[in-house]
C-alpha cells in the first residue's frame, strides 16, 4: 500500500479528491434527475429519484464546510423517511394494481387517494421541492455550492426538476380515468372516489405524511434532534 502511494502521490491529494467527489456527485445528480423525468413508472421512477437524493449526499460531503456534516445526517434521515413513505405507498397501491407503470395506475387516486398522496409526496421529498422535509438539506446544498461554482447549483436545480417532473406525471397519471373495453370501443372509466386502503397501512401513511410535512415547514424541530449527534462527528476531508 505504502508503494502505491508513492508511486501516485495524487492519491492523498486531498483537493484533488475533494474535487472528485464533487464532479462525481453533481455528474450522477445529474444523470439520475434526468432520467427520472421521463420514466414510464413508479418502479424505475423510484430507483432514479433515489440515486439523485444519494448523489446529492454526496455531493454534500464534496462541498464542506461548517454545515456539512449536519446537512448530511439531516438528510440522510429524510431520505429514510421519505423511502419508507414511498415504499409502503407503493405495497399499499400494489394491492389493487399489479403493475405500477403510469398505463396501468388510471384512476388510483379516486381509488388510494391517501396512499397515492404518500407515493408523490416521498418523491417529491427525494427531489427537495419547498414545503417538504427534503428541502433545508437540499436548498443548504444549494446555497454552499453557489458560493464555490454557480455551475455545479444549476446542475442540481437540473436534477431536481427532472425528479419533480416524473412524479408529477406520475401524478397526472394516477388522476387520469383508466381505459376500458365496450364492445369494441374504448371508454373512459367513470370517476368516483371508492377507498381500498387497509387501515393499518392507511395509517402509517398519515403518519408519514404528516412527519415529512411538519419537518418541511419546521426543520429546526429535526435539527434540534441530530445536532448532539453531528457535534460529535468529523469528517477528515476538510
Amino acid at each position: 500500500f505504502a508503494h502505491v502511494l508513492s508511486d501516485w502521490p495524487w492519491l492523498t491529494n486531498t483537493s484533488f479528491l475533494i474535487r472528485g467527489i464533487i464532479l462525481a456527485g453533481l455528474f450522477t445528480t445529474l444523470v439520475g434527475g434526468s432520467l427520472a423525468g421521463i420514466q414510464r413508472g413508479f418502479d424505475e421512477l423510484l430507483g432514479y429519484a433515489a440515486l439523485f437524493n444519494l448523489a446529492c449526499t454526496v455531493s454534500m460531503l464534496g462541498v464542506g464546510g461548517d454545515e456539512a456534516i449536519i446537512t448530511v445526517i439531516f438528510g440522510l434521515v429524510v431520505r429514510s423517511l421519505a423511502l419508507v413513505l414511498i415504499a409502503i405507498s407503493m405495497s399499499t397501491i400494489r394491492l389493487i394494481r399489479t403493475q405500477t407503470g403510469f398505463s396501468q395506475v388510471g384512476a388510483v387516486a379516486y381509488q388510494m387517494p391517501i396512499a397515492t398522496t404518500g407515493l408523490i409526496l416521498g418523491g417529491l421529498t427525494l427531489a427537495g421541492v419547498p414545503f417538504t422535509a427534503g428541502f433545508a438539506p437540499y436548498w443548504q446544498l444549494l446555497q454552499s455550492m453557489a458560493e464555490t461554482q454557480w455551475w455545479g447549483a444549476l446542475v442540481l436545480f437540473i436534477g431536481s426538476l427532472g425528479v419533480s417532473i416524473g412524479y408529477l406525471r406520475g401524478l397526472r397519471a394516477a388522476l387520469t380515468p383508466a381505459s376500458i373495453e365496450t364492445k369494441g370501443e374504448r371508454a373512459e372509466a367513470i370517476l368516483k372516489v371508492d377507498l381500498q386502503e387497509p387501515t393499518g397501512l392507511l395509517v402509517l401513511i398519515v403518519v408519514l405524511i404528516t412527519i415529512i410535512l411538519v419537518v418541511g415547514l419546521y426543520p429546526g424541530l429535526l435539527l434540534k434532534l441530530i445536532q448532539p449527534f453531528a457535534a460529535e462527528l468529523t469528517l477528515p476531508l476538510w
